[in-house]
Protein backbone atom coordinates (compact mmCIF):
# COMPACT_ATOMS: atom_id res chain seq x y z
CA UNK A 1 0.00 0.00 0.00
CA UNK A 2 0.91 3.58 -0.50
CA UNK A 3 2.50 5.41 2.39
CA UNK A 4 1.26 8.90 1.65
CA UNK A 5 -1.39 10.32 -1.06
CA UNK A 6 2.03 12.54 -2.37
CA UNK A 7 4.01 9.44 -3.03
CA UNK A 8 0.97 7.49 -4.99
CA UNK A 9 0.57 11.28 -6.72
CA UNK A 10 4.39 11.11 -7.66
CA UNK A 11 4.05 7.48 -8.80
CA UNK A 12 1.46 7.96 -11.16
CA UNK A 13 3.01 11.58 -12.42
CA UNK A 14 5.61 9.52 -13.41
CA UNK A 15 3.50 6.71 -15.57
CA UNK A 16 2.26 9.27 -17.35
CA UNK A 17 5.45 10.79 -18.39
CA UNK A 18 6.79 7.31 -19.20
CA UNK A 19 3.77 6.74 -20.93
CA UNK A 20 4.38 9.68 -23.00
CA UNK A 21 8.48 9.21 -23.46
CA UNK A 22 7.60 5.26 -24.95
CA UNK A 23 4.34 6.10 -27.27
CA UNK A 24 6.57 9.30 -28.25
CA UNK A 25 9.32 7.21 -29.21
CA UNK A 26 7.24 4.25 -30.89
CA UNK A 27 5.38 6.45 -32.68
CA UNK A 28 8.56 8.05 -34.26
CA UNK A 29 10.21 5.37 -35.29
CA UNK A 30 7.26 2.74 -36.19
CA UNK A 31 5.61 5.98 -37.76
CA UNK A 32 1.94 5.93 -36.35
CA UNK A 33 0.10 8.70 -35.27
CA UNK A 34 0.55 9.57 -31.33
CA UNK A 35 -2.74 11.09 -31.59
CA UNK A 36 -4.12 8.37 -32.07
CA UNK A 37 -3.34 6.52 -28.39
CA UNK A 38 -5.13 9.18 -26.58
CA UNK A 39 -7.44 6.60 -25.49
CA UNK A 40 -4.40 5.07 -23.46
CA UNK A 41 -3.94 8.26 -21.82
CA UNK A 42 -8.25 7.98 -20.54
CA UNK A 43 -7.43 4.60 -19.83
CA UNK A 44 -4.46 5.33 -17.53
CA UNK A 45 -6.62 8.13 -15.97
CA UNK A 46 -9.32 5.93 -14.92
CA UNK A 47 -6.98 3.30 -13.64
CA UNK A 48 -5.34 6.44 -11.99
CA UNK A 49 -8.46 7.24 -10.59
CA UNK A 50 -9.17 3.86 -9.53
CA UNK A 51 -6.33 3.19 -7.50
CA UNK A 52 -6.30 6.62 -5.76
CA UNK A 53 -9.90 5.93 -4.71
CA UNK A 54 -8.56 2.46 -3.35
CA UNK A 55 -5.40 3.26 -1.79
CA UNK A 56 -6.83 6.43 -0.67
CA UNK A 57 -10.37 7.08 -0.63
CA UNK A 58 -12.27 8.70 -3.44
CA UNK A 59 -11.42 12.33 -2.81
CA UNK A 60 -7.86 10.90 -3.71
CA UNK A 61 -8.82 8.96 -6.75
CA UNK A 62 -10.31 12.63 -8.04
CA UNK A 63 -7.44 14.31 -7.34
CA UNK A 64 -5.38 11.84 -8.96
CA UNK A 65 -7.11 13.19 -12.00
CA UNK A 66 -6.09 16.66 -11.89
CA UNK A 67 -2.30 15.51 -11.38
CA UNK A 68 -2.42 13.13 -13.97
CA UNK A 69 -3.58 15.38 -16.51
CA UNK A 70 -1.39 18.51 -15.23
CA UNK A 71 1.56 16.03 -15.54
CA UNK A 72 0.09 15.00 -19.16
CA UNK A 73 -0.58 18.48 -20.25
CA UNK A 74 2.84 20.18 -19.18
CA UNK A 75 5.63 17.41 -18.81
CA UNK A 76 4.14 14.95 -20.94
CA UNK A 77 4.13 17.67 -23.52
CA UNK A 78 7.58 18.95 -22.70
CA UNK A 79 8.77 15.36 -23.50
CA UNK A 80 6.52 14.66 -26.65
CA UNK A 81 7.88 18.42 -28.22
CA UNK A 82 10.95 16.96 -27.48
CA UNK A 83 10.97 13.41 -29.23
CA UNK A 84 8.83 14.70 -31.87
CA UNK A 85 6.46 12.12 -32.36
CA UNK A 86 5.33 11.00 -35.64
CA UNK A 87 1.80 13.02 -36.54
CA UNK A 88 0.54 13.03 -39.91
CA UNK A 89 -1.00 16.89 -39.81
CA UNK A 90 0.92 20.50 -39.35
CA UNK A 91 0.98 21.32 -35.77
CA UNK A 92 -0.60 24.76 -35.22
CA UNK A 93 1.84 27.13 -33.67
CA UNK A 94 2.32 27.36 -30.42
CA UNK A 95 1.18 30.67 -28.08
CA UNK A 96 0.32 31.29 -24.74
CA UNK A 97 -3.07 30.74 -25.48
CA UNK A 98 -2.78 27.53 -26.87
CA UNK A 99 -0.72 25.94 -24.09
CA UNK A 100 -3.03 27.23 -21.14
CA UNK A 101 -6.15 26.36 -23.33
CA UNK A 102 -4.68 22.74 -23.43
CA UNK A 103 -3.36 22.64 -20.29
CA UNK A 104 -6.83 23.33 -18.92
CA UNK A 105 -8.74 20.57 -21.35
CA UNK A 106 -6.30 17.94 -20.98
CA UNK A 107 -6.75 18.50 -17.11
CA UNK A 108 -10.32 18.53 -17.22
CA UNK A 109 -9.96 15.46 -19.24
CA UNK A 110 -8.29 13.80 -16.55
CA UNK A 111 -10.38 14.74 -13.92
CA UNK A 112 -13.41 13.35 -15.81
CA UNK A 113 -11.60 10.01 -16.22
CA UNK A 114 -10.32 10.18 -13.07
CA UNK A 115 -13.14 10.39 -11.69
CA UNK A 116 -15.16 7.54 -13.48
CA UNK A 117 -12.20 5.51 -12.12
CA UNK A 118 -12.53 6.44 -8.80
CA UNK A 119 -16.51 5.43 -8.88
CA UNK A 120 -15.70 1.90 -10.43
CA UNK A 121 -13.45 1.95 -6.81
CA UNK A 122 -16.69 2.81 -4.76
CA UNK A 123 -18.20 0.12 -6.63
CA UNK A 124 -15.66 -2.23 -5.82
CA UNK A 125 -15.30 -1.27 -2.56
CA UNK A 126 -19.14 -1.50 -2.32
CA UNK A 127 -19.57 -5.03 -3.82
CA UNK A 128 -16.62 -6.70 -1.34
CA UNK A 129 -18.60 -5.20 1.71
CA UNK A 130 -21.61 -6.61 0.87
CA UNK A 131 -20.01 -9.70 0.06
CA UNK A 132 -17.94 -9.83 3.49
CA UNK A 133 -21.28 -9.09 5.04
Amino acid sequence: MMKSKTQFYFYVACLIVLFDVTASLASRSLKFDYTSLAWVSWCLYVLAGFLGCRYHGFAAGVVTGVVVGVTDATLGWLVELAIKPYVPFKQPPYSLALILITIIIVSFEGLFFALIGALLGLLVRQKSKSAHA
